[in-house]
């Protein structure tokens, strides 16, 4: 029951996360193609912008911790720890949603780091995400590869 309401957690995070992230891209390429006047950066409210950052907080711990209990030459999920869950249903749910978050986390996070750096100006909010999620992603490698200070 425990797995249960916490897959649920995650993903329904996962989908928030996705969604808000979404609006943000799309208020990019709006910002950059003239005439577009579907999604402005002023319909990009402060409280989007709060949800956004939040989300991804959220993610990124998700994935460095991941990261952390994982050997470095493993697979993250490889080992499944979560009780009564080796091979079965929910040792595979387990993987799909770590693979899930992590693809999510790696690819927007990519992206907005890409942004950051070729359109800065364009939307603040992911300019941001970008920035710390370069950082971040330094921080999950540390944590992979158990670099120690």
């Amino acid at each position: 029951m425990n797995s249960k309401v916490g897959g649920t957690i995650a993903l329904t995070l996962l989908l928030l996360y996705v969604y808000v992230y979404g609006i943000a891209c799309c208020t990019v390429h709006c910002t950059l193609n003239t005439g577009c006047t579907a999604y402005t950066a002023a319909n990009f409210s402060a409280t989007m912008a709060g949800y956004l950052a939040t989300l991804n907080g959220l993610v990124s711990a998700l994935v460095v911790a991941e990261l952390y209990v994982t050997h470095p030459g493993e697979l993250p999920a490889g080992k499944t720890d979560v009780a009564g869950a080796a091979g079965g249903g929910k040792g595979r749910a387990y993987k799909v949603i770590t693979w899930a978050y992590m693809l999510v986390w790696f690819l927007s996070g990519l992206w907005a780091f890409w942004i950051a750096i070729h359109h800065p100006t364009a939307l603040q909010p992911l300019t941001t995400l970008g920035q710390s999620w370069f950082g971040i992603a330094i921080i999950a490698g540390y944590s992979y590869f158990g670099v120690k200070p």
